[in-house]
């Protein structure tokens, strides 16, 4: 205590006091004891004055302490709540002490900040509490001990046999939670209905029940196994079909199988057809043909259904031909065969193919609808054929005569001894030759015409005749006409030479066929192919009208011939003129002529003629006959001039009179 002068008063009485005694109390002796953690004011009275002393109390962790030392756990999930008790220096506990928590292995236990521990996992761990500097461990356990063993699921059906299902077997602690690796053995009580391998794998083994069985220790549980085939799937045997005859039965079976494709025995099924006018099935799965075409089979069990293909498709097994033998009796004579194509039962193919063919063409031909055509005599054999079945008939082609007729009907021969073939056709009804048929000839007037056994009709002389020809009792006739034409004409003389004009040749003509006998009576006409060197007249006489050449041709009918006419004028005798030429000297002329005359005294023109002179020292003559004088010796006897004309073989000469100048002295 202190005065005014701040000098220590000593032996005052004073009192002490807390405003918060459950924080910090005060004694007399003003000793102050801390009771909690908190903040206290005490005061110190004296007299009337008094002075304060804030105290704050914090306890500060002198240890810490966990209560468990150690703790197991036997269920995952438990949780146990630790408590850590942190005390001052004296011993006493901190209340509200700040502690963290820690696991060393949270995969085995963790520990909130309030020290609640939970189990994670079978293991050990170790908790640690903190405060400041201070801490305090526990050792945590962690081992699952079985309580419990579940099978999932608690019932099955299983509806294929081979059908499988996992089983889980969970074994579980106090906790409900799963002991891992805990060993579960599996058993089956009937495993002809289902087995269980030792995964908890079931596996269905035929319709039944059983019950499963996991054990774990002295544990165990068990699920119900049922096994009911469920159809998956339907399936009809054959899978498709063809029937080859009306009537014909085939046995169809439906297979049921569940979802696993295992046989489901003893299912119902019902059977249908879809088109009845094709095939029909009986309950019993027997499929019967009814007509061609297409059937859809359909098998049924429950709510699945199969469908089968059934085809009626009729195979031949025979044919029937009606007629089975035939005999056309004229080439090109046709006949229908009817084939009737029979199944296996009997029964007509409806729409069955056939076709047809023949052995032999050259005898009888076929067509696609059995029609037989006769082509030639002979045998051959049709065959119908549908698939791979056949039939034949015999077919005979013999023709029968129905007439005969010559070719040709009406013959001339134009020459005797002329020779024709007549041909027979004997034909049958169709008009088609009946070949080797026997056949007859005969002449109606063997004096006009002949015919012999091959219808070679000879030509006797004119007139005419019928030629009959006989195959059977049927005949024909051809006319026979014997006229002869003239073919060649023979002309005579062949050829004449004429040397006058004027001079005629008589020509005659022989008339001659084509094999040379005479034709008697045949008109023939001529004529000149030059007529101004030589004409002739109807009767074949030639005249010669100028020197040159000519044919003569003889016509008749449209045979023809000539002759060749040369008309050759001859010389017979040669003249000249003026025949007493008078000429004047000197140097005087004078134009002679020479002219030769034929047989018949006609000029012949251009004919050659030569001159000369006797004396052509008194008078000379050209080529022309041009006489010139050229005597100049008046004074000496003048010889007398001669001038001669020569043409082949003849020559004539005319004495040239000279007459002397009147003015001259000669």
């Amino acid at each position: 205590m202190y005065d005014q002068n701040s000098a220590s008063i000593t032996g005052m009485s004073v009192t002490w006091s807390s405003d918060d005694a459950a924080v910090a109390a005060v004694n007399a002796l003003g000793h102050v004891m801390a009771m909690k953690n908190g903040s206290a004011v005490i005061t110190a009275h004296s007299g009337s004055v008094s002075a304060t002393a804030a105290v704050t109390v914090i306890q500060s962790a002198g240890s810490i302490e966990i209560e468990q030392s150690e703790i197991t756990f036997k269920s995952i999930g438990r949780t146990v709540q630790l408590i850590a008790r942190i005390h001052d220096g004296n011993g006493r506990v901190i209340p509200g002490a700040a502690v963290t928590w820690s696991s060393g292995n949270t995969a085995v236990a963790t520990v909130d900040d309030n020290g609640l521990v939970t189990a994670i996992q079978s293991g050990e761990t170790v908790i640690t509490a903190r405060a400041d500097s201070l801490e305090s461990t526990t050792t945590i356990t962690v081992i699952q001990v079985p309580e419990s063993i579940v099978v999932e699921p608690s019932a099955l059906t299983l509806t294929s046999i081979g059908e499988t299902e996992l089983l889980t077997a969970r074994v579980l602690d106090w906790n409900g939670r799963p002991v891992m690796e805990s060993a579960v053995n599996w058993s089956s009580g009937n495993t002809a209905v289902a087995t269980v391998d030792d995964n908890g794998l079931v596996t269905a083994i035929r319709s039944g029940e059983t019950v499963i069985t996991a054990r774990a220790d002295s544990l165990e549980s068990t699920t119900t196994i049922t096994v009911i085939q469920v159809p998956g799937s339907i399936v009809v045997e054959p899978s498709a079909l063809t029937l080859t005859s009306v009537g014909e039965n085939a046995q169809l079976a439906a297979r049921i199988f569940d979802e696993n494709g295992h046989a489901v025995p003893d299912a119902a099924v019902a059977w249908s057809s879809e088109n009845k006018d094709v095939a029909t099935v009986d309950v019993h799965g027997v499929a019967t043909a009814v007509r061609n075409g297409e059937a859809v089979i359909v098998a049924r069990s429950d709510s699945l259904k199969t469908t089968t293909t059934i085809t009626v498709i009729q195979v031949a097994e025979s044919i029937v031909v009606e007629p089975s033998a035939l005999t056309l009796t004229s080439i090109g004579d046709t006949a229908r065969l009817t084939a009737r194509v029979l199944d296996g039962n009997g029964h007509p193919v409806a729409e069955a193919l056939v076709t047809w063919s023949s052995s032999d063409r050259r005898v009888a031909t076929v067509n696609d609808r059995g029609r037989v055509r006769a082509v030639d005599p002979g045998d051959a054999f049709v065959t119908a054929r549908s698939g791979d079945t056949s039939t034949t008939t015999a077919v005979n082609v013999s023709q029968s005569v129905d007439r005969v007729v010559i070719d040709p009907s009406v013959l001339t021969l134009t020459s005797i001894g002329d020779t024709a073939r007549l041909t027979a056709r004997v034909l049958d009804g169709n008009g088609y030759t009946v070949f080797d048929a026997a056949v007859t000839w005969s002449s109606g007037n063997p004096a006009v015409a002949t015919v012999d056994r091959r219808g070679m009709v000879t030509a006797v002389k004119n007139g005419e005749a019928v030629i009959t020809v006989r195959s059977g009792g049927e005949a024909d006739t051809a006319a026979v006409t014997v006229s002869q034409s003239v073919s060649r004409i023979v002309i005579e003389p062949a050829a004449a030479t004429l040397t006058s004009l004027g001079e005629t040749a008589q020509f005659t003509t022989r008339t001659l066929d084509g094999n040379g006998y005479p034709v008697s009576g045949a008109a023939v006409t001529w004529s000149s192919g030059n007529p101004a060197v030589a004409d002739v007249d109807r009767r074949g006489l030639v005249t010669a009208v100028k020197n040159g050449r000519a044919r003569i041709t003889a016509r008749a009918g449209d045979a023809a011939t000539s002759a060749a006419v040369t008309v050759a004028q001859t010389a017979v005798r040669i003249t000249i003129t003026p025949s007493v030429p008078t000429i004047d000297l000197p140097g005087g002329t004078v134009q002679l002529t020479a002219t030769v005359f034929d047989q018949n005294n006609a000029p012949i023109d251009d004919a050659p003629v030569t001159w000369s002179s006797e004396h052509t020292d008194v008078a000379t003559v050209d080529a022309n006959g041009m006489v010139t004088v050229v005597w100049n010796g008046y004074a000496v006897s003048m010889p007398v001039p001669v001038i001669t004309a020569r043409s082949g073989s003849l020559e004539t000469s005319v004495t040239i009179t000279v007459r002397r100048d009147p003015r001259g002295g000669g």
